[in-house]
């Protein structure tokens, strides 16, 4: 299909999703579902190939539809496809995965009012970002390592999408979920992320929860003493656990 703020060489192009169907799964009834996204430059996560046993079909196997997305800004698609996002995060990608969960909704087997995001890294910048700029649309969301302001990020790879900051000042503010806390209404959250995580640092998520805070919302948040970017060892299951329940309670 084609989005309006596509030039015509590339308006033919597709946006690719994957859907995994619950277990046991029944014509006419109504599943939750949980929407998994990454979302940013580097990455391509809707490939045509399997990847294994993966949380997703635990989460198939306890009842959820699993959607996932590969909005632009996403690798794999050409130039043109990735520097969509070019001084503008946030806005596309969100603008994409909000048509993605349309058309998951048409299929006519997920309740809208029993909707899930999970992201880590880019993924939980997307989800945080979806849920104070899209109120209403996600019940139930978890932000593993997110990027709250990408003042905060590494400067390699922030400046190479979104410039200097003191040159595009309001790109900077209008992509950053901290600024935008006051935003989130009606979706339980959860923020996970490791104290010494040495890629997107802990203070992003300080930020956050600071900012959530000032604004009278509610939370929760889930934390690691290990220094790395994602959970692994024996935490990892517990996390898995948590994540799994988090998405049970709230959405069923």
């Amino acid at each position: 299909r084609c989005l309006s703020d596509w030039s015509s060489d590339v308006c033919s192009s597709d946006l690719y999703g994957r859907m995994i169907k619950p277990a046991g799964f029944q014509t006419g009834k109504k599943y939750p579902a949980v929407v998994i996204v990454y979302g940013g430059p580097g990455a391509q996560y809707v490939l045509n190939h399997w990847t294994g046993l993966t949380w997703d079909q635990v989460l198939a196997h306890k009842g959820f539809v699993v959607w996932q997305l590969d909005n632009r800004g996403s690798t794999g698609r050409g130039h043109q496809f990735e520097s969509v996002l070019y001084h503008d995060m946030g806005v596309h990608e969100l603008n994409d995965q909000k048509e993605g969960i349309q058309y998951l909704l048409s299929q006519g087997f997920v309740d809208p009012q029993r909707i899930g995001l999970y992201g880590w890294s880019y993924g939980g910048y997307m989800t945080l970002y979806t849920i104070t700029h899209a109120p209403g649309l996600i019940k139930a969301a978890i932000a593993g390592a997110p990027v709250v302001n990408w003042r905060n990020y590494d400067t390699i790879y922030t400046e190479r999408y979104m410039g200097l900051p003191e040159d595009d000042e309001d790109g900077y503010r209008r992509s950053a979920p901290v600024l935008s806390a006051a935003g989130l209404e009606g979706t339980r959250l959860l923020m996970i992320h490791n104290v010494e995580d040495d890629n997107v640092h802990f203070q992003n998520s300080m930020q956050m929860a600071e900012a959530l805070e000032k604004a009278g919302k509610q939370f929760f948040m889930l934390v690691y003493p290990q220094k790395t970017h994602h959970v692994s060892g024996p935490e990892y299951k517990q996390l898995l656990e948590a994540e799994t329940r988090f998405f049970e309670e709230n959405l069923k």
